[in-house]
């Protein structure tokens, strides 16, 4: 015996047309043009692109954030402590080429005796270093 093949009726596709057209004359009265939809979009997608990219390179130099620390730490003789920097602000400042870069500021703890933390700091303009400084501290 034979399956018989499933059809739609042609009222449904009726119905089905007609509320798609309906549909899509509401849509033009109620929405912008489409060009300005597109424009939207390609705007939502480059702020999540520009989102990305700067997440991307946060963490590289956050990298060269931490190498700052721990060659300061090195030479001032103290110990850096939990071996890490966190970020505390950032904002855009021009360079000396007058460029716009990211100005981070990241803190970061040592100690000079093993008995007490100390906060140090380490602030870049973009890639750059710009200063490492150690809060006032004990000596050995």
């Amino acid at each position: 015996m034979a399956i018989p093949k499933l059809t739609f009726l042609p009222v449904y596709q009726l119905a089905f047309a007609s509320a798609m057209t309906s549909l899509q004359s509401l849509s033009c009265r109620l929405l912008p043009c489409r060009s300005v939809l597109i424009m939207f979009e390609l705007t939502i997608l480059l702020c999540l692109v520009a989102i990305g990219w700067h997440i991307w390179s946060a963490q590289g130099v956050q990298e060269i954030a931490h190498l700052a620390a721990k060659r300061h730490c090195q030479q001032m003789e103290v110990q850096l402590l939990d071996d890490t920097v966190a970020v505390s602000r950032f904002w855009l400042k021009r360079d000396a080429r007058g460029q716009f870069r990211v100005w981070r500021t990241y803190l970061f703890e040592f100690t000079s005796t093993g008995d007490e933390r100390y906060q140090g700091r380490v602030v870049t303009l973009g890639s750059q270093v710009e200063a490492v400084q150690l809060q006032t501290h004990r000596l050995h």
